[in-house]
C-alpha cells in the first residue's frame, strides 16, 4: 500500500496499468472480503482507461487502506460490536 502511495506522490496522472498493477497485488495480498471489494471495485473503474487522474487513485488507495484498518479492527476484536459490549461490561 505504501509503495502505491509512493507511485502516485507528486503526479498528476499515472498510467492505468500501473494502477491496476498495484490494486492486483493489493487484492492478493488480502483474504478480507472488504478490501478485495474496494480494489475490485478500482479495477473495475481504472481497467479500461490508459491513464488515470492521480488524486483519484489516491482516494481509491485511502478506501483499501480503510478496508484494511477496518478488517484489523475486527480481526483484533475492536469492531463496532466488540465496543459497545466491553462498554457495557459485556
Amino acid at each position: 500500500l505504501d509503495r502505491a502511495f509512493t507511485m502516485a506522490a507528486g503526479q498528476v496522472l499515472v498510467s492505468a496499468s500501473r494502477c491496476v498493477d498495484a490494486l492486483l497485488d493489493l487484492y492478493g495480498a488480502s483474504p478480507d472480503p472488504a478490501v478485495r471489494g474496494v480494489c475490485a471495485g478500482a479495477l473495475g473503474r481504472f481497467g479500461r482507461l490508459g491513464t488515470v487522474r492521480a488524486d483519484e487513485f489516491r482516494s481509491e488507495l485511502a478506501a483499501v487502506a480503510a478496508a484494511v484498518a477496518g478488517a484489523a479492527a475486527e480481526r483484533d476484536g475492536l469492531g463496532a460490536l466488540g465496543s459497545v459490549a466491553s462498554l457495557a461490561g459485556g
